[in-house]
């Protein structure tokens, strides 16, 4: 009977995370921090798909994006690094030329991934005990970035 009870409210959770909203729940005990290699093998030579941006993450450790869904107000260029199970970026805007640091916790239980953003640019609070993602950042292979960059004006 609970599992019956329990399939609409992962209906509800799986139609929040198509739609972009955020549902945070709190990190299941089993879960352990992705190795740094496997993180880098996580974005390096992928594009990371953000709810208002788009970033190519080139395996020499730059990254260039877009700002704006559907309409672009602003292109970036930056670097990113892994420590450990953190993945962050660093970048600067044409617009917004005052530089911002983002940076995301991994971890895995076994197939799933759970994310927390660890510091944000935007000044939020880090919720460490509610605040993690039940799934990974979402990315695409390759670079579809730089041709919107580029007639965006990036350099």
């Amino acid at each position: 009977m609970v599992h019956q009870l329990a399939k609409p409210a992962l209906m509800a959770l799986a139609l929040l995370a198509q739609a972009g909203i955020a549902v945070a729940v709190q990190l299941p005990q089993t879960a352990a921090p992705m190795s740094a290699a496997d993180a880098t093998r996580a974005f390096a030579g992928k594009t990371l798909l953000g709810p208002t941006y788009d970033a190519f993450i080139a395996a020499d450790g730059t990254t260039k994006g877009i700002t704006g869904k559907p309409k672009i107000v602003d292109t970036f260029t930056g670097t990113w690094s892994v420590t450990d199970n953190e993945f962050c970026i660093e970048r600067h805007g044409v617009v917004q030329t005052t530089p911002a640091k983002d940076c995301t916790k991994l971890w895995r239980d076994g197939y799933r991934v759970f994310t927390l953003w660890s510091t944000r640019s935007d000044g939020a609070v880090v919720d460490e005990v509610n605040g993690y993602l039940p799934y990974g950042p979402k990315t695409r292979a390759g670079d579809i970035v730089s041709q919107r960059y580029q007639k965006a004006g990036g350099l």
